[in-house]
């Protein structure tokens, strides 16, 4: 890693770097806050380093303006076609004037092995363009995505959250600071990865992403098994404080669910020790939805009639 923070990067310490720097082994290069006399000398000296540097694996570009448009895509498109780079960052560069959203689009539609791309307040407004929840539906290997301190709106979120149902490659999205609501950006996220209408809705959640920052406490923080069932067994301790875990498997499953009664509770079983349940105080005991559960269903005479039968 070659870090240069909090330091002016003239023309003639350019110069002196550039020959330093290149065709060295260097990983990971970041360049924050360095006062560039105009921001395409910075760029053209980040992108001489980088063709110079095959094993390249990201650039951090933070706090450096960038005020034309055609600069930014000069910079990714360098970023794009290196053969090494997989992670890119590019904090805090687009000023008013150039719409970050076109230079977001520009990265995930030529760079398809990156997996990580962390784009924090970069003035991208989306104008009701669906590329970029389309891009997330269709899949991609992208694993991280942090959209932080830009300008989405409840729009995007519906479309992000509609996405994310389809995804099950991106592990984190971080949209804090985005100008979205409760009721209808904050909701729709929600929704996608922890829908409570019923257990087949939660079993068919987003399991695997985890959004960080409009909502708290976050979720889907662990792996996608051990995320899908501390949702459905928090669904049964729910409904177990109320008494209606057999009225809703009735309603939802039919009466051929009671055919299955051993089934059920050895899934409630199931479900507890793979969310590890004990950790939350919350959360109810699994002997309690387990004793609900035969309780309600009259579980001796159930099993005479169907031995009977």
């Amino acid at each position: 890693l070659v870090s240069i923070s909090n330091i002016q990067l003239s023309s003639d310490i350019l110069d002196l770097l550039l020959p330093a720097m290149k065709t060295k082994n260097i990983g990971d290069i970041e360049l924050d806050n360095n006062h560039f006399a105009n921001a395409r000398e910075g760029i053209d000296f980040v992108i001489k380093v980088a063709e110079s540097i095959p094993t390249l694996r990201s650039i951090v570009w933070i706090k450096n303006p960038i005020h034309d448009i055609n600069d930014a895509l000069h910079l990714v498109d360098k970023m794009n076609d290196h053969p090494g780079i997989d992670n890119i960052c590019l904090w805090e560069c687009c000023r008013e004037g150039v719409n970050g959203y076109e230079l977001l689009c520009s990265i995930l539609k030529k760079n398809k092995k990156c997996s990580e791309i962390y784009f924090r307040h970069n003035n991208v407004r989306t104008m009701g363009d669906t590329f970029l929840s389309d891009f997330l539906k269709s899949n991609p290997p992208l694993k991280c995505l942090n959209l932080e301190n830009n300008h989405l709106n409840d729009d995007d979120m519906v479309l992000i959250a509609e996405a994310l149902k389809e995804n099950t490659n991106l592990k984190s999205i971080s949209l804090d600071d985005n100008p979205i609501t409760e009721d209808r950006g904050i909701k729709a996220l929600r929704k996608a990865v922890f829908d409570e209408t019923d257990l087949n809705s939660v079993a068919s959640s987003n399991h695997t992403c985890c959004i960080h920052g409009p909502f708290y406490p976050r979720i889907n923080d662990f792996e996608p098994d051990h995320n899908r069932c501390g949702k459905i067994y928090y669904l049964l301790s729910c409904r177990n404080r109320e008494q209606t875990n057999c009225y809703h498997l009735d309603l939802e499953f039919g009466d051929d669910c009671r055919k299955f009664a051993p089934y059920v509770i050895e899934s409630v079983e199931h479900y507890a020790a793979g969310c590890d349940y004990y950790y939350h105080s919350d959360i109810e005991k699994p002997l309690s939805i387990v004793y609900e559960i035969m309780r309600n269903w009259k579980m001796p005479q159930l099993y005479e009639n169907y031995s009977s039968a």
